[in-house]
C-alpha cells in the first residue's frame, strides 16, 4: 500500500512539474507574441507617420501647405524607432542570457557525470584516471579532458 502512494505522489508530482512548464512556455510565447505584434504595429505607425511628413513636405514645397507639423511627425518618428531600438535589445539580452543558461546547464550535465563517473570509480577502488590536454586557462590552471569551460574558475576555452 505504501508503494501505491509513493508511486501516485510521485506520479503527481511529475504532472505538477509539467504542468507548470506548460504554462510558463505558454505564457513566455505569449509575450514574445505580444512583443511582436507591438513592434509591427509601431514599424507600421512608422511608415504612416513617413507617408504623412513626405505628403505634408510636397504641400509645403508647392506653397500649399504648412509646415508646424514637421516638428511633430519627426518626434514621434523618433519616440517610436526608441521604443523599437528598446524592444530589439532586450531580445539581444534574453538571447544572451538564454544561451548563457544553456550553456551553464550543459557545464553541470558534465559536471554530474565526471561525479558520477568518480563515485563509479571510487566504488569499484579503480584509480580515477584525470586527462590534462595541455591547454592553459587564463587562470593558469590545466584543462581537463575536453570540458569547454575550465574546471577551476568557468572561463570558456
Amino acid at each position: 500500500m505504501a508503494n501505491d502512494n509513493e508511486f501516485f505522489d510521485k506520479v503527481s508530482n511529475v504532472a505538477n512539474d509539467m504542468a507548470d512548464t506548460i504554462t510558463k512556455t505558454t505564457s513566455d510565447l505569449y509575450q514574445k507574441g505580444k512583443a511582436q505584434v507591438e513592434l509591427v504595429k509601431m514599424k507600421s505607425d512608422i511608415r504612416e507617420l513617413y507617408i504623412k511628413l513626405g505628403v505634408t513636405c510636397y504641400a509645403v514645397e508647392k506653397g500649399t501647405g504648412d509646415d508646424s507639423q514637421f516638428a511633430e511627425f519627426v518626434e514621434r518618428i523618433d519616440e517610436l524607432n526608441c521604443k523599437i531600438d528598446e524592444i530589439e535589445a532586450g531580445r539581444a539580452a534574453d538571447k544572451e542570457v538564454k544561451e548563457a543558461e544553456k550553456a551553464a546547464a550543459k557545464q553541470a550535465k558534465q559536471a554530474e557525470k565526471s561525479a558520477r563517473d568518480a563515485q563509479k570509480a571510487a566504488r569499484s577502488g579503480e584509480p580515477i584516471e584525470v586527462k590534462f590536454t595541455g591547454d592553459k586557462c587564463e587562470c593558469g590552471e590545466n584543462r581537463i579532458g575536453s570540458l569547454p569551460y575550465c574546471a577551476f574558475c568557468g572561463a570558456k576555452f
